[in-house]
């Protein structure tokens, strides 16, 4: 063997000895790391449970809470009961059945959200709605909350649905994930241990907003997928979650040194980095694409409730982190946004109010494991906002006779109104927060 092959020889000997040092490294960072930057898994397993978790989604004779829905990517299943979650033949999270048109005497309310509107974690009677209703008997509160919405997937289910009960007031939840889920259009590119399910998304061009539809909405289109698992990949195109680097990468799957590298590059950049970012510090970017749309989604929200004859107003529900921070002297992270809505007029309620003011127990207290509010954390919203919505209650009349309305309907609205709240204003532990800026 001449020298210059023995050279050779060595020097690849030595880099198949790099090459297995790096990977061994880069699989023991993983595991390390996993805390930080979750599990990083391969395609092929991101795949394989795809198919599996859509044959679940699918199996009819094992129906699943979810069930998908055309226009809006999936809706809970109405008649879905299991324990003490259940979902009403309307569709709604309620134990009883609405008449179309409330009952004389009966302020009717309509909360849209996600599912901390809705009350995962927590039985039917638990959740906030319910607790609002069992505390004052001339209040009707219409929960449409559905986990994993976006406000723009409450926003089209309102508009397909929510004048059909006539409410007199419509609620609209936002909880910080939510903002992320409007730049979102398959639930698995956010996190791929999601339900593997498609949704609609709207984009804006200039100061219009314009629907992007589902682009599943048949179950032959979730079929199809069985046959082709990695066909997602085209709809990544208006999915900020989307990344090429991960799905498009040959060596991906191959070499732990590069899902290392990928993973830390891509957090670093998502949070730091990328002008369009969710984040810029510990609160909401103003200048990202998702907040300039979560802004135009809340005006349009509203303008289309007082289209309908109803009140709006935006409740803004704080997730465990934002309570902690405020308990350690600092803003929530939905700071920027809650200065927006009061800079623009869109009326608001600022729910870290409610809990702001309980400081007998610790943070944990108020959820549940999976993030979502405990009873208790429900119960404080439910009383909260009775206190509260008494103040826009007055104020409603003050609304509906400066809108021009006249005779019955006006008539009726304010003798609706002025049997509620339950509780009387001297009952109240916090002043009314139009006083304060926050209710527009």
């Amino acid at each position: 063997m001449t020298l210059v092959l023995k050279n050779l020889l060595i020097r690849c000997m030595f880099f198949i000895l790099l090459v297995i040092i790096t990977e061994g490294l880069a699989y023991t960072a993983l595991g390390l790391l996993g805390p930080l930057i979750g599990e990083v898994r391969r395609t092929s397993v991101i795949f394989a449970e795809q198919t599996e978790r859509i044959r679940a989604l699918l199996d009819v004779e094992h129906p699943l809470r979810h069930v998908l829905d055309q226009l809006l990517g999936w809706r809970y299943r109405p008649g879905y009961r299991e324990g003490n979650d259940m979902v009403s033949l309307q569709g709604l999270r309620s134990e009883r059945i609405y008449a179309q048109i409330p009952p004389d005497g009966i302020l009717r309310i309509a909360a849209f959200g996600d599912s901390m509107v809705y009350g995962n974690e927590v039985g039917t009677s638990d959740v906030w709605t319910s607790q609002m209703e069992h505390a004052c008997r001339q209040i009707q509160v219409l929960n449409y909350g559905v986990g994993g919405y976006g406000v723009d997937q409450a926003y089209l289910r309102y508009v397909s649905e929510g004048s059909l009960y006539a409410p007199h007031i419509v609620l609209v939840g936002f909880v910080p994930d939510d903002l992320r889920r409007l730049v979102n259009v398959y639930r698995r590119f956010i996190d791929d241990r999601e339900i593997p399910l498609f949704k609609p998304r709207f984009m804006l061009e200039g100061s219009t907003l314009k629907l992007l539809p589902n682009p599943l909405p048949r179950r032959s289109d979730y079929e199809r997928l069985l046959m082709d698992p990695e066909a997602v990949t085209h709809l990544g195109q208006h999915d900020q979650w989307y990344k090429p680097a991960i799905y498009e990468n040959p060596l991906y799957d191959f070499s732990a040194t590069v899902r290392l590298a990928v993973a830390v590059g891509l957090r670093v950049y998502n949070r730091y980095l990328d002008p369009n970012r969710i984040w810029k510090g510990d609160q909401f970017n103003p200048s990202s694409e998702a907040f300039r749309l979560q802004l135009a989604l809340f005006h349009k929200f509203v303008d289309d409730i007082r289209q309908n004859g109803a009140r709006p107003l935006i409740l803004l529900l704080p997730d465990r982190p934002s309570i902690l921070r405020v308990r350690a002297g600092s803003r929530t992270p939905y700071a920027p946004l809650a200065a927006k809505l009061s800079e623009t007029g869109v009326p608001y309620l600022d729910l870290i109010e409610a809990f702001r003011l309980d400081t007998t127990g610790p943070v944990d207290s108020f959820f549940m494991p999976g993030g979502h509010y405990s009873r208790r954390g429900n119960e404080i919203v439910a009383k909260w906002l009775l206190q509260q919505l008494g103040y826009v209650w007055q104020d409603q009349q003050v609304h509906l006779k400066r809108s021009g309305q006249q005779g019955a309907n006006l008539r009726r609205k304010e003798s609706v109104l002025s049997s509620v709240p339950c509780a009387s204003a001297t009952e109240l532990s916090s002043p009314p927060l139009e006083k304060r800026g926050a209710v527009q």
